[in-house]
């Protein structure tokens, strides 16, 4: 993988690979990965492309002005605090309106606890009430869903699910312990998930605009890189 810098005005990822044909995708935060051959000149294709770029870049900044000015603020449970550094405290101190941390390993280590303690009780809940037993859970850092099911049971979440509020990380866990019941997402699958979330419609949009809030946030993308 490598970065080259033509002073675009976007965030240029260009992976180098053996492939036959080029693959160009737009993610929030003005960030443009491009997947081509080694020795494939890409700029003539990116300047063909542009319209179609900023087409992209401007739907997400409209989907998501909240994070205006808000980059480099901690975003949890749906509340943006500022995050200092200072030697012996890591955590969220809602009291304070604080997040500390006294090293990035750490604050992403007691993340992945608190959420871990979080989904233990929302899982013990919806798990009787839709009578759904899974294989334990684990926390990942995913990088394009929010949870995930595996055909023994098991399901993953992933530690962005700090970030947002308390009804949207139940819907996530009810699409989960759904797809106990149904692998796929077909008509009965949504069926069983409407049962338990009948607002699942507008949770699933919301959703999409906190991605964006995560992967516009400085503070989450140090995270999520480590």
């Amino acid at each position: 993988m490598s970065k080259e810098n033509e002073d675009y005005p976007y965030n240029l990822e260009i992976l180098r690979k053996k492939v036959k044909n080029i693959t160009l995708s737009v993610r929030p935060g003005r960030k443009v990965r491009i997947t081509a051959p080694q020795d494939y000149d890409v700029s003539p294709y990116l300047k063909s492309k542009e319209k179609w770029i900023f087409r992209q870049i401007n739907k997400f900044e409209k989907l998501c002005p909240e994070m205006e000015d808000k980059e480099g603020l901690m975003l949890y449970n749906g509340i943006f605090y500022p995050i200092k550094e200072e030697k012996n405290r890591c955590g969220i101190f809602p009291d304070e309106n604080t997040a500390y941390y006294n090293s990035v390993k750490n604050f992403k280590e007691w993340l992945k606890s608190d959420l871990r303690n979080d989904l233990t009780l929302r899982l013990k809940e919806h798990s009787i009430i839709m009578d759904a037993s899974f294989k334990g859970f684990s926390i990942r850092t995913q990088k394009t869903r929010w949870g995930s099911c595996s055909t023994s049971g098991k399901l993953n979440f992933n530690i962005r699910m700090a970030a947002i509020p308390d009804n949207l990380k139940d819907y996530i866990v009810i699409h989960e312990l759904a797809h106990i019941y149904q692998p796929n997402h077909s008509p009965d699958f949504w069926k069983i998930v409407t049962e338990y979330d009948s607002n699942f419609k507008s949770h699933r949009e919301e959703l999409k605009k906190y991605w964006i809030m995560t992967e516009t946030s400085k503070v989450w993308n140090t995270i999520t890189e480590k």
